[in-house]
């Protein structure tokens, strides 16, 4: 009688025919279609998916090492994955930068100051301005896009103080190294000037911001007729109060002794009173400049100018004459004054 011999094997899954689970595309795709649907809520809130990229690198990786599992010896496959590694994140860190995103509504962020005794400022939105660069190779597309942001955010501030802001802005050029230059003519049109910015300084935003404000107190106070007005000190003042109160900073500056001597008062002037008022008043006061004649020394006619801008705004006598005390303090006008 012959013999049956039955032969029992253990089949892995693989060997059954079966496709592991992480390799299904029940699987991946519920998941793909899932975290699709997720992405596009982010990026209808966010309006930024940069972060993206992140991930993207680490897909990317692990698709790099599949298509390298072959090579031979382990060493090299590993070093054919880092240098595909350094490829993918270099090309990916270039498209970082040149997707680098405008603000999502068109508008310059809202500029919150701080005032004694009261609520922040009330959200400023204003379109970003329409800058003119000069055809040099250091303003790149990225550049652009900060020094609007920077200038617009500014802008808004100023126009949410009071200041006119919607005259055009000189053509911005740039120099090789550091520093600032404005050249412009009185009266002429937007083109009979230049901002000038170095490129070591082109993403610096406190220098952006300066090169803009010294550009606009400079041309708003130019049309005064005086030997006060045209002294340089008032444009100066306001440039150096303005900044530092944007900045909520009351740092030293590398002016003139008057003007630091300027600066210090406005902000105890500003802690008396608080930023909002004192905002304002130096707005109403320039606004008003040409009510005032009779005045060459530069000191005296700024001073006149702050009281006139504080006297729509405060209730008593008295209080006109604080200003009048902490700017005789600091040796700018004196005390009979």
């Amino acid at each position: 009688m012959g013999k049956v011999i039955v032969r029992l094997f253990y089949l892995s899954p693989n060997e059954s025919g079966m496709t592991p689970w992480y390799e299904r595309n029940l699987f991946w795709g519920p998941v793909a279609l899932g975290s699709g649907m997720v992405l596009t809520v982010v990026a209808a809130i966010k309006h930024d998916l940069r972060w993206l990229l992140v991930p993207a690198l680490l897909c990317f990786l692990i698709a790099s090492w599949a298509a390298l599992r072959g090579v031979k010896p382990i060493w090299l496959r590993w070093a054919a994955v880092a240098a595909a590694a350094v490829v993918v994140s270099g090309g990916l860190y270039q498209l970082d930068h040149w997707l680098y995103p405008l603000v999502a509504t068109k508008t310059a962020p809202p500029v919150p100051l701080q005032t004694a005794g009261t609520q922040p400022h009330a959200p400023i939105a204003e379109p970003l301005p329409h800058l003119i660069f000069s055809d040099s190779p250091a303003f790149t597309r990225v550049r652009k896009q900060r020094i609007e942001r920077e200038v617009g955010a500014f802008k808004a501030y100023l126009s949410g103080v009071g200041f006119d802001v919607s005259r055009p802005i000189y053509p911005i050029d740039t120099r090789p190294g550091k520093g600032l230059g404005l050249s412009y003519q009185y009266p002429g049109s937007q083109y009979d000037g230049r901002i000038i910015i170095g490129e070591n300084w082109l993403d610096n935003a406190t220098k952006v911001r300066r090169a803009y404000a010294e550009y606009y107190f400079s041309t708003t106070v130019d049309d005064v007729n005086t030997a006060a007005g045209r002294s340089g000190l008032l444009d100066a003042v306001y440039t150096e109060y303005y900044l530092s109160s944007y900045s909520r900073r009351h740092e030293k500056i590398s002016r003139s002794s008057s003007t630091s001597r300027w600066l210090d008062a406005l902000w105890q002037i500003r802690s008396q009173f608080g930023a909002d008022r004192t905002d304002k008043a130096l707005c109403i006061g320039l606004q008003r400049r040409k009510d005032i004649s009779g005045l060459e020394n530069a000191n005296t006619y700024t001073a006149r100018i702050i009281e006139l801008g504080f006297m729509p705004l405060l209730n008593e006598p008295t209080e006109i004459q604080k200003v009048t005390q902490i700017l005789a303090a600091n040796g700018i006008v004196a005390p009979s004054q």
